[in-house]
């Protein structure tokens, strides 16, 4: 019964407890009497699970500022998340009340920002939001013809290892169009790209996305697609001086040659690893020396008919690698990140080094007993060392300078948002009481000013020497 009609100025449980508004509403005086609606631990956990979830399985697309929503804020459970039936607006929860019946409301992403995130955003930063959240950005787009899908790999959007080769008139990914595969993309052909995707509609698939691929991701599973392979489609068989064109195909090594297509089997003898822009060097009666280039890379001397392209051979651009965070492509070894490959540049300009100092203790010669201040010396990238999850748990409670170590045992209080260890009994700020450890996860309703306290992580012991 979350209903309760009670006087003004009282608790809201010193009153009578309903069931419906419509009956706590009925016979009262709005002179003297309020109604307040306070739901239930079990009612708020359950629609907060059901919220999550509809992130989880692709039904809602985080608003581009959703990794900066504050932990403990008066919006902190708005769930807020771009609007699909109303491309251009986000959708949020008002209340706990909307929130256990359900309701979600629709609204300006200006007037949202201005509301709630005015204190914590410049208007520069606000308007780019407000951009982002334009309905083209949006709305996905699928090129299927030739013409189309050239213009969305040759326009103004993440960069592409595939393009045409020097005496090429045709795009490699031509041979896309009107075939069982298709491009999505995010953006406008005449301005920017900032997503795409190669797709099989009728499978409903996509593959490795690239530009905003978080973006990309979200609105191509709002769209009822998933990621798979391309294996088994038919793309157009094109052949340009008795050369077969092909880009290079992410997941797929050959394809076979059936009539007018090509199935992408991994069997046939048509290579779809290679970004000359041919599945095979083209034939032609050009002078040979008018075709002799050398390698800017190894500075080796190539036939351009046989391979390469106009600056590189075959070798060095076979093998040349991709960066999965930045995307270029170049010659330097790869080092595992998460579930992705990148560059050096990538690792240096994402390692973090922890910030946490501590008093280092002397414990012989003539200044034993005496304290040094030392930092912690471990370094990590974000992306790499924590889930998604856990990296949204420590931005919301500011510990992502600290490594999992020294972030462990950490909390923040709601009430002036001081970080502090746990084995304090109050905040050493306010002073406010922490609640102990047999009562973290109870839900409890409190009357503003109040304090949370909630562990960062979990089975975590925190240093014996801390100056905190």
């Amino acid at each position: 019964m979350p209903y309760w009609r009670h006087e003004k100025g009282m608790e809201a449980e010193t009153g009578e407890a309903f069931d419906t508004a419509v009956a706590a509403r009925e016979g009262i005086n709005p002179k003297t009497h309020l109604v307040t609606f306070i739901a239930t631990g079990d009612e708020n956990a359950q629609w907060h699970a059901r919220e999550s979830d509809r992130f989880d399985r692709g039904e809602y697309i985080h608003v581009p500022w959703h990794h900066y929503v504050i932990y403990g804020s008066s919006f902190y459970s708005h769930f807020s998340h771009l609007s699909i039936s109303h491309p251009g607006l986000i959708t949020y929860t008002k209340s706990d009340e909307h929130g256990v019946q359900d309701r979600q409301t629709r609204i300006k992403p200006g007037r949202y920002l201005a509301e709630y995130y005015s204190e914590h955003f410049t208007s520069v930063e606000i308007e780019d939001y407000i951009a982002k959240c334009k309905a083209d950005n949006l709305k996905l787009k699928i090129a299927r013809t030739a013409d189309e899908i050239t213009a969305v790999y040759k326009g103004n959007g993440p960069r592409s290892c595939m393009s045409p080769g020097p005496r090429m008139r045709t795009h490699p990914c031509a041979v896309y169009g009107d075939s069982d595969l298709a491009v999505a993309y995010l953006g406008d052909l005449d301005d920017t790209i900032t997503a795409r995707s190669v797709i099989w509609p009728e499978k409903k698939t996509y593959v490795r996305p690239y530009g905003d691929v978080a973006f990309l991701r979200q609105v191509l599973r709002s769209e009822g697609y998933t990621q798979g392979s391309s294996e088994g489609a038919r793309v157009r068989l094109i052949e340009r001086n008795d050369a077969i064109i092909m880009p290079y195909v992410d997941g797929i090594s050959h394809g076979s040659i059936d009539g007018k297509w090509i199935v992408l089997d991994n069997e046939g003898d048509v290579s779809c690893e290679e970004t000359t822009g041919y599945a095979r060097a083209p034939d032609c009666d050009e002078n040979d020396d008018e075709d002799s280039y050398v390698c800017d890379h190894c500075e080796r001397d190539y036939n351009r008919r046989d391979e390469g392209d106009d600056t590189h051979c075959g070798q060095c651009l076979d093998n040349m690698q991709v960066c999965d965070s930045c995307h270029d492509r170049g010659w330097n070894d790869l080092s595992s990140v998460g579930d992705e490959y990148w560059c050096e540049s990538c690792i240096d300009h994402a390692t973090i080094s922890c910030a946490y100092e501590y008093i280092r203790t002397r414990t012989e010669g003539d200044n034993a007993g005496a304290g040094s201040l030392a930092q912690c010396e471990e370094t990590w990238i974000e992306q790499g060392e924590f889930t998604d999850d856990e990296h949204e748990q420590r931005e919301r409670l500011h510990v992502t300078h600290l490594c999992r170590e020294h972030a462990c045992g950490r909390q923040i209080c709601r009430h002036c948002d001081v970080l502090f260890d746990d084995d304090g009994m109050a905040c050493p700020s306010c002073g406010l009481s922490v609640r102990c450890t047999n009562t973290y996860n109870l839900f409890v309703h409190f009357e503003r000013p109040y304090i949370e306290i909630v562990p960062v992580l979990h089975d975590c012991t925190p240093l014996e020497e801390s100056p905190f």
